[in-house]
């Protein structure tokens, strides 16, 4: 026997305590309508300089930069990516790619030793808040190159141990396989050369959306890369390799 449907029951006011409490429940689960409509809106620049230096040849820069977040949405930095380009006007292009690894709140020598530097993790920001540290951007070494640098930091940091002891510290040569061979890993990486350079930093957010920064350029002069190449020598004294090397500084511009 087939009985027909009686919608008018469901309609009825005593089913209606039930419906408001089943539409309450469904609305629970959904966020709020102002949040639907938040939308994050990150900005990232560059101060007027950097600072560059290089390890073992590899490029190493100090950027100035602020991250602005003008929108009504809290966002969280994952990464922070330089993509560097040589301007040599040629069908040949020298590139680097570096992550910011670091940041430091003194712009004013971000190479110095008291400066204490920070790993640069997931940063969130708040609406119309804004980040102004100093980064770190360098190029992810290979494992080979990793392996090899750690191998000459233990000899120089064990040889500085016993030197200091036995000495008193004061100044030191240490051992000319340990020097020589960061100077080879120096002369195989190192590929700067006197031009203009241009880049711009990709930030990725935790939306998995990349800002991208307007692009900028630096020069660097025939004796700024005389600078960079000579830092080699001091190697043997530990400089360049267990400690910092001095950074050429350059003005930069937006392209």
């Amino acid at each position: 026997m087939v009985r027909k449907l009686n919608i008018k029951r469901f309609l009825s006011v005593d089913y209606l305590g039930v419906y408001v409490a089943a539409l309450a429940i469904f609305l629970s689960q959904i966020p709020p309508l102002y949040e639907l409509c938040q939308k994050a809106k990150p900005k990232i620049s560059v101060n007027n300089m950097l600072a560059l230096s290089h390890f073992l040849g590899r490029p190493e820069l100090y950027l100035p930069i602020t991250i602005t977040n003008d929108g009504s949405k809290t966002f969280t930095v994952e990464k922070v990516i330089c993509e560097l380009e040589h301007i040599d006007h040629t069908e040949s292009k020298t590139t680097w790619t570096m992550r910011a690894v670091s940041y430091s709140n003194k712009a004013r020598n971000p190479l110095d030793s008291s400066n204490n530097s920070l790993p640069l993790g997931r940063l969130r920001l708040l609406p119309n808040h804004y980040w102004s540290e100093v980064i770190e951007c360098s190029v992810t070494p290979t494992n080979k190159q990793i392996q090899e640098e750690r191998k000459i930091q233990g000899n120089m940091y064990l040889f500085a141990q016993t030197w200091d002891k036995n000495n008193g510290g004061g100044h030191r040569e240490f051992n000319q396989k340990d020097w020589s061979t960061a100077i080879d890993i120096f002369n195989e990486t190192f590929n700067l050369e006197a031009g203009e350079y241009k880049f711009n930093l990709t930030v990725t957010t935790s939306d998995n959306i990349p800002i991208n920064s307007e692009p900028y350029y630096f020069t660097l002069t025939a004796a700024d890369i005389k600078t960079l190449s000579q830092q080699k020598d001091d190697y043997k004294f530990g400089f360049g390799v267990l400690y910092p090397s001095s950074s050429i500084w350059s003005v930069v511009k937006p392209l």
